[in-house]
């Protein structure tokens, strides 16, 4: 899920004779998306084939039943079953799969509910699931499904900072569920310090559309797959050094 909002859906689009973005720039001292000089350099192919594969990573199958993956706008046709996921996630944190399918029939769906998370929660029509929906796992509802059934799964949207690795706890990026947020960098304005990870969803004011401003100062983050090219951004940072502007 993380590389896909992340990696290949922030990536630039391919553009008509070859052009495209080749490296993602995540140097605490800043950085921009731009198009390679060269036109299909050695790993342009790696991006028609992630478009090409990714939608078979949105539902798994097995004999017991149906798994959700990834939370996209999506239909799905499994023999005479069919359903439909209607979702605004990653700007939302509610998706709704709607089942259609000739006859009644008992089956398992499982929802993947990220680590990330709390509290979240399923409903059946309309009804709390009353099934467990722990952090890091499968959240399963098994029972006689009919044609228009509905369950809504709530993810809420935490916003966190996530160190590099656990040797390395002080260099972080800030994200909001599973979305990577980086920091405008703009040539002349001033640079802020951000505050301590237990302060960030004090000090961080949702704005609009997965978009934060900190608060007292003129900095705003958004998400890293809604930087255009040659846009200056941060995405990680030391919180034990005062930051360094580009220029």
């Amino acid at each position: 899920e993380r590389l896909f909002y992340n990696g290949v859906g922030a990536a630039l689009p391919i553009t008509e004779g070859g052009k495209h973005f080749y490296y993602s720039d995540y140097r605490a001292t800043g950085g921009m998306k731009v198009y390679k000089v060269s036109r299909y350099a050695c790993c342009s192919g790696t991006y028609i084939q992630c478009l090409a594969d990714y939608h078979n990573l949105i539902y798994y199958k097995d004999a017991s039943g149906l798994y959700i993956n990834l939370y996209l706008p999506s239909e799905l046709t499994h023999g005479d079953l069919k359903a439909a996921l209607d979702t605004a996630y990653p700007e939302a944190e509610t998706a709704t799969l709607r089942l259609e399918l000739p006859e009644a029939r008992r089956f398992a769906i499982r929802f993947r509910i990220p680590g990330w998370t709390r509290d979240p929660s399923l409903k059946v029509n309309g009804q709390p699931a009353g099934v467990e929906c722990k952090p890091g796992s499968w959240a399963e509802i098994t029972r006689e499904w009919k044609s228009g059934d509905a369950v809504e799964v709530r993810i809420p949207l935490t916003l966190r900072m996530e160190p590099v690795d656990r040797q390395h706890p002080r260099p972080v990026a800030v994200a909001h569920g599973p979305v990577a947020l980086v920091l405008d960098d703009w040539v002349f304005e001033p640079i802020p310090r951000l505050p301590e990870p237990q302060n960030v969803e004090k000090e961080l004011v949702a704005e609009s559309k997965g978009t934060f401003g900190l608060a007292k100062v003129q900095a705003k983050f958004r998400p890293f797959y809604a930087v255009g090219e040659v846009t200056p951004y941060r995405m990680y940072h030391d919180l034990d050094s005062l930051p360094i502007p580009v220029w």
